[in-house]
């Protein structure tokens, strides 16, 4: 009997205990979440708060039915209603949000700062860094934002990010081993200026390179700046980086480019004149376009899906009313994938440890490094350092097409190259090596060889046979160099092959 007894009591101990763990499990203590996102009210910027707003009220709206009993989100908009010029923003962001932050933000288990950064990003970070709170930025990033001790509860999650285009231009320098390069870059755009900073840093880095930067300056895209620009790096470089505008590209008739986005009025539209311009169609021939995949860049199904409500949103709370669809793509769903993000890492950090202290911005920062999330058919991969890494595509112009078409994609998670198809660059399959045959300056030493036999040729020839076959000698040079100014008004046909019929030398490796 005392046994049994025994046996009893230990059963009736186990129930408690299990019952014990199972309520605390249901009655989790909602949390409540404040979301506070400064901004500005202007319309000339795609980070302004009418194009960002509504992804995340949408968002929010969503997740508080999603998560009822679990979170309650709170959301508070920071702006100055005098600011209605984006470039005046930066100069007052941080104020702005500490006199929020002391004066008007309310009592919850965690507040974050969400919104689509820019030019204040570093400002408020400082703000962020110091009072150890959740900064996420859905748009912008800077090298200051990868230094832990400066940023420590800094995240990104923009698609676009200017240090996404980084690797593969690293990766098409390494595997074709390019070492000297030309970078043209267009002052007069937004974004591009950073991106081709960030890849002249990386070149700077890789041993055994060298580089030229020429900068377009603002109001300058015009025939005597690409003049100075092409004869400085013909003498100099095989392969030209360019950044800038589409009109720019279409104007300079470049080697490499950069479009991040497509028809829209920021960066331009590359297959514009495509149909209409012969020249241009052979031109593009030269051409290789580095960007975003083209999967990562348009929005998935719920953001799609959606796209109505955010523009009803921002006409009724903004007085603004989108012209086309496609200006809400992409930063605006990024910031909408960002709260979706957050709410997904949140909840499983809760179950993980429900006792997490959430005020630990730059602990709860490590939540989110290194991990892939699902979301809206997409995979969002954050690196090491809280920065989104997109997969990259690099493209080349189909003639019978008439667009360019994806022939390499690099992962942004491990860098992983996947071959789309081969590379068809003037009949053959490798791109042009580092050097044209005979130099930069046509005086290579095996090119000056050929040229000296041939000299000492044509001398004993003229010698014994005379006139008649000095008169053939001057008309084959006169040959040869009406083909070598026909090769420089076709400046941007780089293939090796194109050299002239007279010469046995085979295309440099």
């Amino acid at each position: 009997m005392i046994c049994n007894k025994d046996r009893l009591f230990k059963l009736i101990l186990w129930l408690i205990v299990v019952n014990k763990s199972a309520t605390s499990t249901v009655t989790r203590r909602i949390k409540t979440i404040n979301i506070a996102t400064p901004g500005s009210l202007t319309v000339s910027s795609a980070t302004g708060l009418p194009f960002i707003a509504p992804a995340i009220e949408s968002a929010i709206q969503e997740l508080q039915r999603e998560y009822a009993g679990v979170f309650n989100w709170t959301w508070d908009l920071i702006y100055d209603k005098s600011i209605t010029n984006y470039t005046d923003f930066p100069y007052s962001a941080d104020d702005l949000v500490a006199k929020w932050y002391y004066k008007q933000r309310p009592p919850a288990d965690l507040t974050v700062l969400l919104y689509a950064g820019g030019p204040e990003s570093e400002t408020i970070n400082r703000l962020a860094a110091g009072w150890n709170t959740l900064m996420i930025t859905s748009t912008a990033t800077v090298p200051t934002q990868r230094n832990k001790e400066l940023s420590p509860s800094w995240l990104t999650t923009g698609c676009c990010l200017s240090t996404n285009f980084v690797k593969p231009y690293v990766y098409l320098m390494k595997a074709n081993n390019w070492t000297s390069l030309y970078l043209v870059v267009d002052a007069g755009t937004i974004t591009t200026p950073t991106v081709a900073r960030d890849v002249s840093d990386a070149i700077k880095n890789i041993k055994g390179t060298q580089h030229t930067v020429f900068t377009i300056p603002v109001g300058s895209r015009n025939e005597d700046t690409y003049d100075t620009a092409l004869r400085e790096f013909r003498r100099s470089s095989r392969v030209l980086f360019f950044f800038g505008h589409s009109d720019s590209l279409k104007a300079l008739l470049i080697y490499v480019t950069l479009e991040p986005f497509r028809n829209i009025a920021m960066f331009g539209n590359l297959t514009s004149l495509v149909d209409k311009d012969e020249y241009l169609k052979r031109a593009f021939g030269s051409l290789i376009v580095v960007t975003i995949a083209q999967y990562i860049n348009q929005p998935g199904p719920e953001a799609t899906s959606r796209f109505a409500q955010w523009k009803s949103i921002s006409s009724t709370e903004f007085n603004y009313t989108y012209r086309q669809t496609e200006q809400l793509s992409p930063h605006v769903a990024s910031a909408y994938y960002t709260m979706l993000l957050l709410a997904e890492v949140l909840n499983e950090t809760l179950e993980d440890n429900p006792d997490m202290n959430l005020l630990d911005g730059s602990a709860l920062a490590r939540r989110f490094f290194n991990r892939t999330v699902k979301i809206d058919s997409l995979s969002v991969y954050v690196d090491e350092a809280g920065e989104r890494r997109t997969d990259m595509e690099i493209r080349q112009f189909n003639n019978e097409t008439g667009d360019f078409e994806t022939i390499i994609i690099q992962s942004g998670s491990n860098e992983k190259i996947t071959q789309i198809r081969l590379l068809s660059w003037h009949g053959t399959g490798r791109f042009p090596s580092n050097e044209p045959v005979c130099g930069y300056a046509g005086n290579n030493p095996r090119c000056s060889q050929e040229g000296t036999w041939t000299a000492i040729m044509v001398s004993a020839v003229m010698v014994g046979i005379g006139l008649i076959l000095a008169t053939i000698g001057v008309g084959y040079s006169w040959r040869r160099y009406m083909a070598a100014q026909a090769d420089f008004r076709s400046w941007w046909d780089l293939s090796d092959w194109r050299v002239s019929s007279s010469r046995t030398l085979m295309p440099c490796a």
